[in-house]
């Protein structure tokens, strides 16, 4: 058993657990050792002088942990390049590289590269700008550029480089580096030719430049030359024409002011105003030379010295000639000179024992001389090629020796214009293509035209318009082209937009078709003849009744020989009329109703417009209709309908078997799903149908009676105006219009009941393409195309015009036609019905084509007629006091094209859009197509005399078939 402690003993124990804990801590638990420095950031560069960096230094026990009370020091290996303060900010003191250290306790940091590199700030001309010096010779004060970094210390070593401005002399030393003091100077020699110069300096590799200029004077005179004056011819006793005049130089050539030229006539050779005269900045010194009166050759000296006087300068002295002569202008008679007629020049000097020695020029033109004396001469005064009136210069040389010329009126041959506002003059003789206008202070303005008359197609005749003003430039034109507010184009419309690119399709499979017909019609109308009703080659007869089916054959684009075969359904018979449907359609598509609806409108409506119009169609099958065959067939051409010559004559087993031997034509069926082409709507559809039925039936009334009349293929620009003109016919029956009422947009457009049929459609767009309108071209902008309508045509659609959509035989040649019926309705019938009726019929009969066919029906020069529409597409009822024969009476194509309609309106792509040109001299090319018109509009207040004239394009007469013609608008 232990014996108990004792009290002492128990004091002890903590005292000595106390003791041995402090061991233990003392032990375990030391102070912390630095064990590493790092410092951030690594490395560093200094571009100035001053600039400064912060180093950071982070000191770390053997643990990693980070020592924040540590003492760090901070040393630089080379003070003299970058130095470090306590708290390691290192500052640039000179170029160069030095390291940097932290030491914490016993440990240093890796060195940091410190590199001091300065970089060139600005750069500025210290001396030596804006001097002035002598030619060749050193400036006076040297060139100094000085660098400096962004800190404005500057910067030694940096290398500079002189370039000086061409002629501008040299810089020594060409390109050296920046002492000490950031300077470099140089030497500036300068050019040899006399006038301002400039020296960049400019610092490598920094884009920094210092610009110094500098002016170069000439140097001392060293040569003179004449400068003019001399060889003139003077009358006795007057003063020369021109000043006689000397140059003088340095060594260089340069001209040198302020020196003294003395001008000295030999004796009897006359006098000077100035004996002594001081050149001028450029180096000339001038004086006036005044004849004697005597008559004969003079002299005058000019003379000068160096500036020294030792010497004269090189070329003195410089001798001057003239002549003095007695030859004078004192009058011409008339008052005012006219081209082609007689004037008399009166004065002295004239040779009359020799008439030949005289010669006479009236505005550089020599004049022939009819009749001399001593002092007069008779002359015819020139013809000049369309010159306006204006003042020219008259002189008279006897013998070569020339009077002083005198300015005198001068006409020409042709009388200043004078027209009424809305009256058109024509030009038909290519010589005589110009227009004389009289000066006036009031603004009129004219659309003038240059125009073929020619037939082929392909044919573009180069012109030129040429404007020549007597005077100069004129104010800003008087002619402003109507303008209206506009909420919304209805040409951009989306429907309006889908209808004119499947009709501009329609248009295009057309071209075909009719390549195809006029083929058949030359190889086979001599056989043609009407047979009897009732022929066993006929597909449909009389007796076939609704719900009926029957067999037809569709052609293939291009042979009578080929074709496809459907079945079809009679849909509605009509008294005038038959719809077969093909059994094969794509549903959805009309109903019974809908075709029922169709017979109806077209006996009651279409029929009765067209026949009126253009005569019955023949009835070659006996069956007393019109088949209208709705077809998938159609579809796949993508087309909206088509009438074939190849059912005009009878089907046979080999060319023609595809014929069904009738008044036939087909069209589009609704298309809903795209299934035989594009996809076309039962809505679209229905809508386009009375259309289209209204053009297709043209084409078998026109094919049928003019084969029956004996006469060849109508051409394509009457046969689709037609066809066109029965649509605005079949329109008005439906829409209870009549021609001559002037209807305006809301009509054209259709913006009178949008839901209906679009019947006029085709015109106006098609004008509008004509005129330039491009709604196809991707990223057209302007939406127009260039060079229309003058590289246009209405005759054909296929001839490599610039204009879009293939519509120039529609919509054009409908207005032409339109405008035929509107003007001479009246000379073929009582009432305007009969009188349109008249017309299109010779058309439709007649044995011949074209512009001869026109103007045989109409007694009227075809030249005429198209001078005198063309101005009408421009004017109808724009302008006041219209000449008759300029309007279009059944439409107004200013509301059409400028009007509003519900705040509506047709974007102004559409519209005729002519070239202007002022009251001024000018010229304007160009190319017209066969049947167009080159355009412009001439306008201008306070103008002078002023003549244009249309040429070819070397300023030639124009061909014979090119017409001129001009019309006061305003």
């Amino acid at each position: 058993m232990k014996a108990p402690r004792t009290a002492g003993q128990i004091r002890r124990f903590p005292v000595a657990v106390a003791s041995l804990a402090a061991g233990l801590t003392l032990a375990c638990f030391e102070p912390d050792q630095p064990a590493a420095v790092t410092v951030s950031p690594a490395a560093a560069t200094l571009d100035a002088l001053g600039a400064t960096v912060q180093l950071t230094a982070t000191v770390t026990d053997k643990a990693g942990k980070t020592l924040t009370t540590a003492t760090v020091t901070w040393a630089s290996s080379d003070a003299a390049v970058a130095s470090v303060d306590a708290t390691g900010k290192v500052t640039a003191v000179k170029q160069g590289t030095t390291d940097v250290t932290a030491s914490a306790g016993t440990v240093t940091s890796s060195p940091v590269r410190v590199t001091v590199a300065q970089t060139p700030a600005k750069v500025e001309a210290v001396s030596g700008a804006q001097q002035v010096g002598t030619v060749g010779q050193p400036l006076p004060q040297q060139l100094v550029v000085r660098v400096r970094d962004r800190l404005d210390q500057p910067v030694a070593n940096a290398a500079v480089t002189f370039t000086v401005s061409e002629n501008g002399g040299s810089v020594s030393p060409a390109s050296g580096n920046t002492g000490t003091d950031g300077q470099l100077a140089a030497t500036w020699t300068l050019g040899t030719k006399s006038g301002n110069y400039q020296v960049s300096a400019a610092v490598s590799g920094s884009g920094f430049i210092a610009v110094f200029n500098a002016k170069a004077n000439p140097g001392p005179a060293d040569n003179m030359q004449k400068a003019g004056g001399d060889g003139q011819f003077g009358y006795r006793g007057t003063a020369l024409a021109q000043l006689v005049a000397v140059r003088v130089r340095d060594q260089y050539g340069n001209g040198v002011p302020s020196h003294p030229v003395e001008f000295m006539p030999d004796p009897g050779s006359g006098s000077v105003d100035s004996s002594v005269a001081f050149t001028d900045t450029s180096g000339v010194a001038r004086t006036t030379w005044r004849m004697p009166t005597s008559t004969g050759p003079v002299t005058l000296q000019a003379k000068s010295l160096r500036p020294n006087g030792s010497s004269p300068l090189l070329g003195s002295p410089a001798t001057f000639s003239a002549t003095s002569h007695d030859v004078r202008v004192e009058s011409v008679s008339p008052a005012s000179l006219v081209e082609g007629q007689a004037a008399t020049l009166t004065g002295t000097g004239f040779d009359g024992a020799n008439p030949a020695r005289n010669v006479v020029t009236i505005d550089g033109v020599a004049a022939a001389v009819s009749g001399a004396t001593s002092t007069q001469l008779t002359v015819t005064v020139p013809v000049f090629d369309c010159k306006p009136a204006r003042s020219v210069s008259v002189q008279v040389t006897v013998g070569g020796i020339p009077a002083a010329p005198v300015t005198w009126p001068l006409n020409p041959a042709a009388p200043a214009l004078a027209l009424a506002v809305g009256q058109q003059r024509i030009l038909t003789d290519p010589a005589q293509f110009c227009f004389q206008f009289g000066s006036t202070a009031a603004g009129e303005a004219y659309l003038i035209g240059v125009q073929s008359a020619s037939e082929a197609v392909a044919m573009l005749t180069p012109i030129t318009l040429v404007g020549t003003a007597a005077g100069g430039a004129t104010a800003a034109p008087a002619f402003r082209a109507a303008a209206a507010p506009v909420r919304q184009a209805v040409a951009v419309s989306p429907q309006q937009a889908a209808r004119w690119e499947r009709w501009a399709r329609y248009r295009e499979a057309e071209r075909a078709e009719r390549a195809l017909d006029r083929r058949v019609f030359a190889e086979r109308r001599a056989a043609f003849r009407a047979l009897a009703p009732g022929l066993t080659a006929r597909a449909v007869g009389p007796n076939l009744q609704v719900g009926d089916t029957v067999r037809i054959r569709v052609h293939s684009e291009t042979s009578c020989s080929s074709f496809t075969e459907i079945l079809t359904k009679v849909a509605a018979k009509g008294s005038s009329v038959m719809f077969l449907a093909d059994t094969a359609n794509p549903l959805p598509t009309y109903s019974s109703s809908q075709f029922t609806a169709f017979a109806q409108q077209y006996d009651a409506k279409i029929y009765p417009a067209d026949t009126a119009e253009f005569g019955a169609p023949l009835d070659i099958d006996g069956n007393g209709r019109i088949v209208i065959v709705v077809t998938k067939e159609v579809n796949r051409r993508g087309s909206l309908g088509f009438t074939t010559s190849c059912d005009n004559f009878p089907r046979d087993s080999t060319t023609n078997r595809a014929s069904n031997h009738g008044e036939f034509f087909y069209m589009v069926a609704p298309d809903s799903a795209g299934a035989f082409g594009r996809a076309y709507s039962l809505q679209a559809a229905a809508q386009d149908l009375p259309d289209i039925i209204a053009h297709e039936s043209v084409h078998v009334i026109q094919f049928g009676r003019r084969l029956a009349s004996g006469g060849p293929f109508p051409d394509i620009w009457i046969a689709e105006g037609q066809a066109v003109l029965g649509e605005e016919v079949s329109g008005h029956a439906v829409e209870n219009h009549e021609p001559g009422q002037n209807l305006g947009l809301g009509p054209a457009a259709n913006l009178d009941d949008t839901l209906s049929t679009d019947f006029y459609g085709t015109g106006f767009v098609g004008l509008g393409l004509y005129f330039g309108w491009d709604p196809i071209t991707p990223g057209n902008s302007s939406r127009r195309v260039p060079n229309a309508p003058q590289e246009c045509s209405f005759l054909d659609n296929d001839y490599g015009g610039p204009c879009v959509g293939g519509l120039e035989p529609y919509g054009p040649s409908w207005s032409l036609l339109r405008y035929l019926n509107d003007r001479f309705f009246g000379r073929f019938g009582a009432t305007r019905r009969q009188g349109e009726a008249a017309i299109q019929r010779a058309f439709v009969d007649h044995t011949s084509n074209g512009f001869a066919m026109v103007q045989a029906v109409l007694g009227v020069r075809m030249d005429s007629l198209l001078a005198q529409w063309a101005a009408m597409l421009f004017a109808d009822d724009s302008v006041p006091n219209l000449a008759p024969e300029l309007r279009l009476e059944s439409w107004n194509l200013k509301d059409v094209f400028y009007g509003t309609y519900n705040n509506f309106r047709l974007i102004p792509q559409l519209r005729l859009q002519p070239a202007t040109a002022t009251f001024s001299s000018f010229t304007k090319s160009a190319n017209v197509r066969a049947a167009s018109t080159y355009y412009t509009v001439l306008s201008g207040a306070n103008r002078p005399a002023t003549a244009v004239k249309a040429r070819d394009a070397a300023g030639g007469i124009l061909p014979p078939h090119m017409r001129y013609w001009i019309l006061r608008i305003q």
